[in-house]
């Protein structure tokens, strides 16, 4: 009799890259079959309980929201609810089951394993982290480059920034979702949100495109939410290989 895990596993690399196919694309299919591979390899047996369109679902969504599936200014372009009504399955339990997949691979935009090729990834790549744990561009750790990293573009010429910021509680996925609706808000209809990320407890990175007037903005209309702007930097394209 065959393993049901092995079963389940060739079901759901089937299930996967016939939805990519369909719905996505060749970037997406490797990825998603290369986390099907990971996840069994890392803990063997895991697929032995639960459906295989469960499965499928979660790993669509586990890689999808790492890389902006589900915001429709990316393409390819899918929600959770797209990709449950293919599978026909529940979406709080594809959520849980997506949640638990990035947390055992560590699938996030920071992870260039499972990224697809997106602006966002770009910026990421040009980032370094400090001792101190901040994550910052990489020529910024050049003394002769600080000052010129840390002036406000000129002319305010649109260009990538990464804010950093600080909250006075310890930040949830509801806040989160809060912080990323406020900012999305602030920018103006010229600007592109790219990404949040949850750095520490206590820290939040945000990166979009825009202008200085739109780190104004996102400030004033943070200022009774509990958040408030700790650090500041903007890819200076003049200087950067983007």
């Amino acid at each position: 009799m065959r393993n049901t895990g092995k079963l389940n596993s060739e079901i759901i690399i089937k299930q996967v890259n016939a939805y990519c196919k369909k719905h996505l694309n060749s970037e997406y299919r490797d990825i998603c079959t290369r986390v099907s591979q990971d996840l069994k390899e890392d803990e063997p047996g895991i697929f032995e309980r639960g459906k295989a369109e469960i499965w499928s679902a979660a790993i669509v969504w586990a890689v999808g929201n790492a890389n902006f599936l589900g915001d429709k200014s990316f393409e390819p372009y899918a929600s959770l609810a797209d990709i449950c009504n293919y599978f026909n399955v529940n979406k709080s339990t594809v959520g849980q089951k997506a949640s638990r997949i990035r947390d055992l691979l560590d699938i996030n935009l920071w992870n260039p394993d499972y990224r697809t090729k997106n602006p966002a990834g770009d910026f990421i790549d040009s980032l370094v982290m400090t001792p101190e744990g901040f994550i910052i561009p990489a020529n910024m750790l050049d003394d002769d480059l600080e000052e010129e990293q840390n002036a406000e573009p000129e002319d305010d010429e649109p260009t990538e920034y990464l804010v950093v910021l600080s909250s006075l509680k310890n930040v949830d996925n509801a806040s989160l979702y809060q912080l990323e609706y406020i900012v999305r808000k602030a920018l103006s209809a010229e600007s592109k949100f790219i990404a949040i990320e949850k750095q520490h407890l206590k820290t939040v990175l945000i990166t979009f495109y825009g202008t200085m007037a739109d780190v104004v903005a996102m400030e004033n209309k943070l200022q009774s939410s509990g958040f408030s702007i700790a650090n500041l930097y903007y890819a200076d394209y003049d200087n950067n290989e983007q």
